[in-house]
């Protein structure tokens, strides 16, 4: 039996409802009621594709661009730092080596740093640069030692392009990362038990790195068979995610299962030119931070900022109280910022474009509730001694 198309989003969302399934148990609870209409599939689909929470909560396909190589013009045309450490302080306290990678010719310096505040790594980059010439491009992660005023100022001074890695992203920096890991294990294997000596054998290190071919060649055959791995492994995204298409992003903090694996919707504003995404949320504000394709859900390619520019938004100052409603489901009186109390409102939780709200506000409830449980089982103890004192008074 076909229902009347005015019903059939009652009956979808109804079925949806019961376990926020996929679309083929909506089709196969609707057809087990002897209904059916044309594209049903397609209406379960869009339906459960809209659902904030199956958006937040259901696993996405992780997609890829295809790995691309950097491919510098020439030796010290570009190259990238990182820090290691083996957290040993040496005799004459020294915490980190400084890794400095030439990405043309995989040339390496070594230096040893007594810490990574930005004066000791601005003033030993400074040397390197001074003797082997200044770089034109320096990629290095988002650590702190890399992204202060004082670094960022000896870039802008030098003309040097500072390119940082994704943060979240492991493979932002690998190149660098590698050459961490061989130096560290090449170092421990000549300390022999002298531990606090490691400082001394960074030349040699630094040396043998550079003069055995062997290395450079094997690091580059390996970065090559990463590729294809990488390449066959994973599924590769060729074409970009189109500009103001809505998409979720991967909860980076996220800390418990019960936590969204995802969060959003945003919107892609633009393309960096490492092929990372600029996004936008709900009030059109930039994110902090730019996004790998590895970290996006695409939920729509349609046109969703001629939508949103009617929706107004309002910032959360705190929750009230709740109540639960005829479905069983809470709603919760919102205090809204810069407005007084008399504009409080209840809202249901759909209207909550974050949860760590209502969460915050649950996890205070409780702790409000365990304070109140002691300090009524104290004073239930209380009369009882009282009472035992007055009757062994009287008895005496």
């Amino acid at each position: 039996m076909t229902p009347p198309e005015e019903e059939r989003h009652n009956l979808l969302l109804k079925a949806h409802l019961l376990g926020h399934f996929g679309a083929d148990a909506i089709v196969k609870t609707i057809h087990n009621d002897n209904l059916h209409w044309i594209n049903i599939k397609k209406d379960a689909l869009q339906l459960v594709s809209n659902c904030p929470e199956c958006q937040q909560f259901n696993i996405g396909k992780h997609g890829y661009h295809p790995p691309r190589s950097i491919l510098p013009d020439g030796p010290f045309d570009h190259v990238c730092i990182d820090l290691g450490t083996l957290n040993v302080t040496s005799t004459e306290g020294h915490n980190f080596i400084l890794v400095l990678v030439d990405l043309f010719t995989r040339f390496t310096i070594l230096r040893p740093l007594m810490d990574k505040t930005a004066v000791s790594i601005a003033n030993e980059l400074r040397d390197i640069f001074c003797t082997f010439g200044w770089p034109k491009k320096l990629s290095s992660d988002n650590g702190t030692e890399f992204t202060n005023e004082i670094f960022n100022s000896l870039m802008e001074t030098c003309g040097i392009d500072h390119r940082l890695s994704l943060p979240y992203n492991p493979l932002g920096n690998s190149t660098n990362e590698s050459f961490v890991g061989i130096a560290k294990r090449a170092l421990v294997k000549r300390l022999q038990g002298k531990k606090d000596e490691w400082n001394l054998f960074l030349p040699s290190i630094q040396y043998a790195m550079n003069l055995i071919p062997a290395i450079r060649n094997r690091i580059m055959t390996t970065q090559r068979i990463d590729n294809e791995y990488f390449t066959k492994k994973h599924r590769i995204v060729h074409q970009q995610f189109p500009t103001n298409s809505e998409v979720m992003i991967k909860n980076v903090n996220r800390n418990s299962k019960t936590d969204p694996r995802y969060e959003g919707p945003f919107v892609v504003h633009g393309v960096t030119k490492n092929g990372s995404y600029i996004l936008t949320d709900k009030t059109g504000a930039l994110l902090s931070r730019d996004v790998p394709t590895s970290h996006i859900k695409l939920i729509s390619t349609d046109n969703v900022v001629n939508n949103r520019a009617d929706q107004q938004q309002y910032d959360v100052q705190a929750i009230i109280q709740h109540k639960r409603n005829n479905t069983s489901n809470y709603k919760y009186l919102v205090r809204w910022k810069g407005y007084p109390p008399e504009y409080d409102t209840w809202e249901p939780a759909s209207s909550f474009d974050d949860m760590s709200m209502i969460e915050q506000y649950w996890a205070r409830r409780n702790v409000n509730n365990n304070i109140g449980k002691r300090k009524r089982s104290s004073h239930t103890n209380l009369p009882t001694k009282t009472n035992n004192l007055n009757k062994r008074s009287k008895t005496k």
